[in-house]
């Protein structure tokens, strides 16, 4: 019997911005793994091209950071945005196209 596993993009975000656009059109988002986890940085996910897309969610990493990754596997419609926010982390992002 085969087994079929899917494969995941990644996307590696490392400082502070306005947003990255992860993917533009519908897809998976799959999990945020925590490379570098710095105490009290946020980080903001939208379904969409924007901060004006629809909040997925918002990660603030406690004072003491233990945060290695966070399972989503969740649809997003129109696209994959990211705000990091506060401090420089490190964070890289599985997705997949749908």
């Amino acid at each position: 019997m085969s087994i079929s596993l899917p494969v995941y993009n990644f996307t590696n975000v490392a400082a502070q911005t306005a947003g990255t656009l992860v993917r533009t059109g519908p897809g998976v988002l799959h999990a945020i793994s925590f490379n570098k986890p710095i105490a009290t940085s946020v980080l903001t996910i939208y379904d969409g091209l924007t901060t004006g897309g629809t909040k997925i969610g918002t990660i603030t990493i406690p004072a003491s950071p233990n945060t290695p990754a966070m399972i989503y596997d969740v649809a997003f419609a129109t696209g994959l945005f990211v705000v990091m926010a506060t401090a420089d982390m490190d964070v890289t992002i599985s997705w997949a196209p749908l």
